[in-house]
């Protein structure tokens, strides 16, 4: 076997080890790509079930005040929720853009039915202090800025997936393993919004 003969097989086994290394690598990198991006889903979906597990707590302030709910959908609203935070918890494909519009309105209805009635039990407590409405406020204070840095985390891993899928060479790699078929939507910016800006009149 010939010297130039050797040097050219030699460069091919050594071309193939770095495009397997690329593709080996290209494709771990994307699939942990889209796994941060499931993980922030499901830890924004937990939030938004938190957020439902305060609600009765505020019902229960509603009432002692005699205040109606913010919203003429709010039962509706709740019910729908708790069954599509289930559903797309448990959904494996992305979420697609309908339901992210639809998902993000819901959440939207409900922060500003939350909204409109802090307000109101506000003005009602303005002139007593109530302990165990002061806690609650702590509460949902805390869920409503964890839900606004979860937005934060969901909107930079799908923003870091997508454009992964469009780098080269990811690029290549995600047409070779179908990544560049999966697509993910962004939460918009006005959706859970941090307790300070929710909270204002």
């Amino acid at each position: 076997m010939s010297g130039p003969f050797k040097v050219t097989i030699l460069f091919l086994i050594l071309l193939g080890i770095v495009l397997l290394s690329v593709i080996a690598g290209g494709f771990s990198s994307l699939y942990r790509a889209e796994g941060r991006v499931e993980s922030a889903k499901v830890l924004l979906m937990d939030t938004c079930r938190e957020r439902l597990a305060l609600l009765p707590s505020l019902t229960t302030f509603q009432e002692s005040k005699s205040i109606r709910s913010g919203s003429a959908t709010w039962d509706q609203d709740i019910e729908i929720t708790k069954q599509m935070i289930t559903k797309l918890t448990n959904q494996k494909e992305p979420l697609g853009e309908n339901q992210t519009k639809v998902f993000e309105t819901l959440q939207n209805n409900i922060g500003l039915a939350i909204k409109d009635t802090l307000l109101k039990l506000d003005a009602e407590y303005s002139q007593e202090k109530n302990r165990k409405f002061e806690l609650f406020k702590k509460d949902l204070s805390k869920n409503q800025d964890e839900l606004f840095f979860g937005k934060q985390k969901y909107n930079y891993e799908v923003d870091y997936f997508n454009r992964r899928v469009k780098t080269f060479p990811l690029f290549i790699v995600a047409k070779l393993f179908n990544f560049d078929g999966i697509v993910y939507y962004r939460l918009s910016a006005h959706s859970f919004l941090p307790y300070n800006k929710m909270a204002e009149k």
